[in-house]
């Protein structure tokens, strides 16, 4: 009886997770992916944060993220380690976050768990891969489609497959990632576009 009870629990969760993977995730407004993630899955969201369309998440119980932060439509986010994402971090399209992998010495096969931790104001480019274990230090770049297996200090900018410190970014970031400044920002630059080409 015990045993069948376990199984309809696993099922029921498992009904859960995919209402928010295949559903919830592609509400159309941000304010209720948030709400839904908050009030229904127990994500800690800070304000001004933007979850993007089709998000999928493993285990997102109890998953941190922090203020300001834009997480891009396609990004694949693990919390079966713990997964704790700080202020304004930028994260591209189809990123995608490993917390766990299988031991392939074990003899049961069985899955190794490791918390992600990324640090305020990095930013990873589309199509990054970041395995477990992982932490990314403040103000660190990961450049597009690299395989992160190290840590990474914090303001270095790293590439590759498996990234490497290819430069160090500017000590100096005082930028908010909420849409306000990001709307001003974008003008800014027509603005200057729009001054060059004159």
């Amino acid at each position: 009886m015990k045993r069948i009870l376990i199984e309809i629990l696993r099922e029921i969760y498992m009904w859960y997770i995919a209402a928010l993977n295949y559903g919830f995730t592609y509400l159309p407004y941000n304010f209720m992916r948030v709400a839904v993630l908050k009030y229904l899955y127990f994500v800690k969201i800070g304000p001004g944060t933007t979850m993007g369309i089709g998000v999928k998440y493993k285990k997102p119980m109890g998953m941190t993220i922090g203020r300001n932060t834009n997480i891009n439509p396609g990004v694949r986010l693990d919390n079966r380690g713990g997964f704790t994402v700080g202020d304004n971090v930028d994260i591209g399209e189809g990123v995608v976050f490993y917390c766990g992998s299988h031991d392939i010495n074990d003899p049961y096969y069985r899955t190794k768990v490791d918390p992600t931790v990324i640090h305020d104001r990095v930013c990873i480019f589309a199509g990054s891969m970041i395995v477990r274990g992982i932490t990314i230090g403040e103000g660190a770049v990961v450049a597009a489609m690299s395989m992160v297996r190290k840590d990474i200090e914090p303001y270095a900018i790293v590439g590759g497959n498996p990234a490497k410190v290819i430069g160090e970014r500017s000590h100096d970031l005082r930028y908010e990632l909420n849409s306000r400044s990001l709307r001003r920002t974008w003008q800014e630059a027509r603005v200057d576009n729009d001054a060059e080409g004159a």
